[in-house]
């Protein structure tokens, strides 16, 4: 927008703090030892300067008012002349029983400040996704020492994305870094424990973890 206008007026509110970074890098930052800080980019203040934009972080809008041309949020009213909704996505909750509070995505750069809050301490991870975000993901945290389970409906890991040959590859490189693996299967119910979480898969087994990440979808 800024290239095509010079002098027109922007305004970007945000609930994350405004920060640029990169999505992809969430799900293989911990190998890296990058902390969110790391992986924040440029900050709004710099964004604002280089682009001659306003950027409000931490902004909820909770009502629209399209008559009046108006926007309602916790910073109180705002008028606007066109308005641009890319409020991306959330990430997909299943209904699984039990203690779902304990489950954990990582969408954003908050998430992921809270996953390697939530790590400290913790030995066993189990991932209930087998796709390319939760392949990510057990790459990452079995080679920063972590015990991995790996839980999904495919017959092999990114059976969407990956034929049989290569998918089964990719398991057994990963089974090689300790990744175990509960396939043709999801995660039902969800117990807390003294030392963690129990969790009941759909064909009845059962395994323990410290951490439960859910990687599903968007």
């Amino acid at each position: 927008l800024r290239k095509v206008d010079p002098k027109v007026e922007i305004r970007v509110l945000t609930q994350e703090s405004g920060h640029l970074y990169s999505k992809p890098a969430l799900s293989i930052g911990l190998a890296q030892g990058k902390s969110a800080e790391a992986l924040s980019g440029e900050a709004p203040l710099a964004i604002e300067k280089r682009l001659n934009i306003r950027v409000y972080p931490h902004c909820t809008v909770t009502r629209i008012d399209s008559a009046r041309q108006r926007l309602h949020t916790n910073f109180g009213e705002m008028e606007y002349g066109q308005l641009v909704l890319a409020s991306g996505a959330q990430s997909i909750r299943l209904p699984i029983e039990g203690e779902t509070a304990a489950l954990l995505s990582v969408n954003n750069l908050h998430d992921y400040q809270r996953l390697r809050e939530r790590l400290v301490g913790v030995r066993r991870v189990a991932i209930l996704g087998d796709g390319l975000i939760g392949c990510e993901f057990a790459n990452d945290l079995a080679g920063s020492g972590f015990a991995v389970s790996v839980i999904g409906l495919g017959h092999w890991p990114m059976e969407r994305l990956l034929p049989a040959q290569a998918g089964r590859r990719l398991q057994f490189a990963l089974s090689e870094l300790g990744v175990s693996w509960y396939l043709e299967n999801t995660l039902k119910r969800i117990e807390q424990t003294e030392d963690g979480y129990h969790l009941t898969l759909a064909d009845g087994q059962s395994l323990e973890a410290d951490l439960v990440l859910s990687a599903v979808g968007l």
